[in-house]
């Protein structure tokens, strides 16, 4: 798998999963009867479902990398930011908004490695 669909993972997964520290719950009431019919009663109570491994060593790599690299990715892969909408945000062009992805996805690749090494 490249690291742009594991990154492309990783954001679909914080996306749903994620409350953001506002405690709220990952699903309401109307997406669970949308999702699971009429009948869905309360939840489970079931606790937290663990984080899978892929997710968590790539929430790790990202720790590991600059914090200008890790905004870039939640905006890119959880928020799902249309690209020319960051290239308008950051004042840059096309071939260097196209570097600068490959530069954070290179980063994440490195710091992949460098815990699998360990």
């Amino acid at each position: 798998m490249s690291i742009e669909q594991q990154l492309q993972r990783w954001g679909d997964y914080m996306e749903t999963a994620r409350d953001y520290g506002l405690g709220f719950p990952k699903r309401t009431v109307l997406h669970r009867c949308m999702i699971e019919g009429p009948a869905a009663g309360a939840p489970s109570g079931r606790g937290d479902e663990p984080v899978p491994q892929d997710i968590d060593r790539i929430e790790s790599a990202l720790q590991k990398i600059p914090e200008r690299d890790r905004r870039l990715a939640i905006r890119l892969y959880v928020e799902k930011k249309p690209i020319p909408v960051l290239r308008r945000i950051l004042g840059v062009d096309r071939d260097f908004m196209e570097e600068i992805i490959a530069r954070m996805q290179m980063r994440v690749a490195e710091a992949l490695n460098e815990r699998a090494a360990a």
